[in-house]
């Protein structure tokens, strides 16, 4: 019996962080491209997603939205996808960059991922 409980509650925690849930969407860059960003587990982490809502979605990556956020660039075919961590510090604006990635229009759509 006692192995029975610790299995179903194992199973609940491990479930518990299957289940995605909607936080919000916003348009970037004027090219039917949103960023949307699930909450992925009950720890508090999310995840980010770039997508033009019908046939082309890509992780970005996860963070934790009390510490880290994410700010989308575009400048002409190419997309920057900038990681920050928060800056607690007294009049700073903008946090420390840790990541940045580029993604080419031109080559999503060679590719066949993203049709404009």
């Amino acid at each position: 019996m006692k192995i029975i409980r610790i299995f179903f509650w194992a199973s609940v925690i491990a479930l518990a962080g299957c289940f995605k849930r909607h936080i919000g969407t916003s348009n970037i860059c004027s090219m039917n491209l949103y960023y949307e960003v699930f909450e992925v587990n009950p720890a508090g982490v999310n995840a980010a997603f770039l997508t033009d809502s019908s046939k082309f979605r890509t992780c970005l990556g996860t963070f934790d939205p009390g510490f880290q956020y994410f700010r989308i660039e575009c400048k002409h075919d190419t997309i920057y996808v900038n990681k920050y961590n928060r800056d607690f510090t007294i009049g700073k604006k903008e946090g420390f960059l840790i990541r940045q990635e580029k993604l080419r229009l031109s080559v999503l759509k060679s590719e066949g991922k993203y049709d404009n």
